[in-house]
């Protein structure tokens, strides 16, 4: 496509989202991408869309515990190559730190997961567990 004497850019937009929020916000940068005159694309990142004849990407993911989601960071993994000689921009999507309308008291992860009566959930542990995944042994 071209503006005027320009040639727009073909891009790529791919987003990991559990619930929508993040496919939105994909779906409303294409929107004001195209708006410029781009030729855009949009993918889920869980139908591991190809890569090629594109000029620019655009990321993003939902945040979970802190954390992209699989399809996200899979994404980016397996088209690192091809990323890296291409301009890229990344967003997330989550919760904004202290938009939490639940007590301080509370540790992040009896939050997340909630009370089930009868269970007890040991932060410690899982955190451990979450920091050896993350990063190896700890």
């Amino acid at each position: 496509m071209c503006r005027g004497d320009i040639a727009m850019p073909r891009i790529q937009i791919v987003y990991a989202s559990r619930h929508g929020g993040t496919a939105g916000i994909a779906e409303r940068i294409a929107q004001i991408l195209r708006a410029e005159g781009g030729d855009v694309v949009v993918a889920d990142g869980a139908e591991r869309p190809e890569t090629s004849g594109f000029d620019a990407y655009v990321i993003g993911s939902g945040v979970y515990l802190g954390t992209w989601l699989k399809e996200g960071t899979d994404f980016l993994e397996r088209n690192q190559s091809a990323l890296a000689t291409k301009p890229v921009w990344l967003f997330s999507s989550g919760p904004l730190p202290g938009s939490s309308k639940a007590p301080d008291t509370e540790g992040p992860l009896t939050l997340a997961l909630g009370v089930i009566p009868g269970h007890v959930v040991d932060e410690r542990r899982h955190r451990r567990e979450a920091l050896q995944r993350g990063v190896g042994s700890v």
